[in-house]
């Protein structure tokens, strides 16, 4: 018996060649550095013996990445294809809903695919209302609660990170509550930036409050005209009362700019 071995039999240890391969990988577990297809090694080997990132790696950096655009946790790990077109958010069936359903996924579809060329500026046209010519660039859409909003919002800053693109979710009771709030300069800054430079920005949530402060409609008819100046598509979401909102001009300007898409009627 080797030296080594015979003190490590002597202190009642058990450093096998397999007991060693299980704690290094309970170790690599732990540290969350992979998943079981690449043995938690994060990387595979390839046909011809090359090592690879394995597909956990780019999982685990979009996520931080949806986080970080602020992207609800609960629609992390959802996609495009994961939208019922035959059933609210609730799971009761659209009925005669689910045609304008089923339109408005091909519209995101559509959207989706375009979305570098629209912030570039060169506006794809969509043929629709017996033979109408639009450009698409920003959207409002309007609809209920259950309609979809949140998720549509949420998939779209998302799709817009996979193409590489700044984008950022906000959401409209935390933006009103920062914007009005005098002492919080330099978040207003931030979000401010992001309005100008950001490629693709969401605003999901937006409701007719009844009582506003007063700095709130000085910062968001700020915002919404540096958006505007920037030529970058915004997407907006809203339950129908956006134009009770009196912001100033660059608010109803951001607005009429937007095309408007009505989301399915959900019934209560």
């Amino acid at each position: 018996m080797e030296e080594d071995d015979l003190f490590l039999n002597s202190m009642g240890l058990d450093f096998t060649v397999e007991n060693l391969k299980s704690a290094a990988k309970e170790l690599r577990v732990k540290s969350g550095s992979g998943c079981e297809d690449c043995d938690y090694f994060g990387h595979t080997v390839n046909s011809q013996g090359k090592a690879v990132l394995c597909h956990c790696v780019r999982e685990r950096f979009f996520q931080q990445m949806y986080i970080s655009a602020n992207v609800p946790r609960a629609y992390i790990k959802k996609e495009l294809f994961d939208w019922n077109v035959n059933a609210d958010s609730d799971g009761n069936d659209l009925g005669v809903q689910k045609k304008t359903s089923q339109q408005v996924y091909t519209f995101l579809q559509f959207y989706a695919k375009n979305l570098n060329n629209i912030v570039d500026g060169n506006l794809p046209k969509l043929t629709h209302n017996e033979n109408k010519v639009t450009k698409i660039h920003s959207i409002l859409f309007k609809g209920s609660i259950g309609s979809g909003k949140t998720f549509i919002a949420s998939i779209m800053v998302k799709e817009a990170i996979k193409k590489n693109l700044n984008a950022s979710y906000f959401e409209w009771s935390e933006l009103a509550q920062t914007l009005g709030d005098f002492n919080e300069k330099e978040s207003i800054e931030e979000i401010a930036n992001k309005f100008k430079n950001h490629d693709f920005i969401v605003l999901d949530g937006i409701e007719n409050y009844p009582y506003f402060a007063p700095y709130f409609f000085v910062q968001l008819d700020r915002i919404c005209k540096l958006r505007l100046n920037s030529g970058k598509p915004i997407m907006m979401f809203s339950n129908g009362t956006h134009e009770q909102i009196k912001a100033g001009s660059g608010w109803a300007s951001l607005l009429k700019s937007c095309l408007l898409i009505k989301l399915p009627q959900i019934l209560s």
